[in-house]
């Protein structure tokens, strides 16, 4: 038996579509027929072009918008609203300002009254995100870097059964993102919760996942995705099986890219 199929089905996605209207009342068709499926457990990437609707896509699974059409289910159940069984990592770390790096760590487990039963998770995260003797730390106090971990632990702390990452990493630079992608494969790897993340990064998509969903130009709809059956030595940047899957990625991105947008007017 497959990989897949010990999983079994998590998120269910069909004949999905979002149209919303810019700030001059046009309509802008963000996605259209979005089908897919996503796995328990596993590490899901979304690439495409600029304004393709990943973002979008993102928001539906979080719950944070709503779809004019299509259904999106998590384990058979409507997806309408949030909820604690799925996390939210933005590209800014977001942290509040006034809270210290267990405050905001802890804010979920307060806002459902669990933080004292639960207090010692909150430290065990701070010490899984390598963030150790910050605890009473500000924001303004801390690194980009560390602020980033810092709203990772967050969005864990209610034990998240699907993690969704809108560009987490965008914001750092060279040498921190290379960083934080082998911490969030470790804590993936740990949690055995489910990861869906968008990002522009062809190398971050094939270095952290297990699907790379790439999505064409708007409307926005699913072009191909690409499974990466890289072992841990192969996910080198370098060797020849990632470099080789990289180039069939950017090929398929240039012609998503490609495809020309609806003329509205008509």
């Amino acid at each position: 038996m497959s990989e897949k199929n010990r999983r079994g089905t998590l998120i269910t996605i069909r004949d999905l579509s979002r149209t919303y209207h810019d700030t001059n009342y046009t309509p802008v068709h963000a996605l259209d027929a979005v089908n897919l499926d996503i796995e328990k457990g596993e590490f899901l990437s979304i690439i495409g072009p600029s304004g393709c609707g990943k973002t979008t896509l993102l928001r539906l699974l979080a719950g944070l918008d709503r779809a004019e059409e299509g259904s999106i289910q998590i384990e058979g159940k409507p997806i309408l609203a949030p909820g604690p069984e799925r996390g939210f990592i933005f590209q800014q770390a977001a942290l509040y300002p006034w809270l210290t790096v267990e405050g905001n760590v802890g804010l979920g487990l307060k806002a459902r009254g669990l933080f004292r039963a639960r207090r010692q998770r909150v430290g065990d995260l701070i010490r899984m995100m390598g963030l150790a003797g910050f605890e009473r730390s500000y924001p303004h106090e801390i690194s980009g870097g560390m602020a980033q971990r810092a709203a990772i632990a967050r969005a864990l702390i209610n034990a998240p059964e699907v993690l969704l990452l809108d560009e987490p990493l965008g914001a750092l630079d060279a040498f921190k993102r290379i960083e934080l992608q082998a911490l969030l494969l470790e804590v993936w790897r740990e949690t055995g919760a489910t990861f869906v993340m968008v990002t522009h990064d062809v190398d971050e998509a094939i270095f952290l996942s297990e699907r790379i969903v790439i999505m064409s130009a708007r409307p926005g709809r699913i072009a191909k995705v690409v499974p990466v059956p890289l072992s841990a030595s192969e996910r080198d940047r370098g060797s020849e099986r990632f470099l080789r899957l990289r180039t069939q990625i950017l090929e398929e991105l240039h012609l998503a890219a490609a495809r020309p947008e609806p003329e509205w007017g008509l």
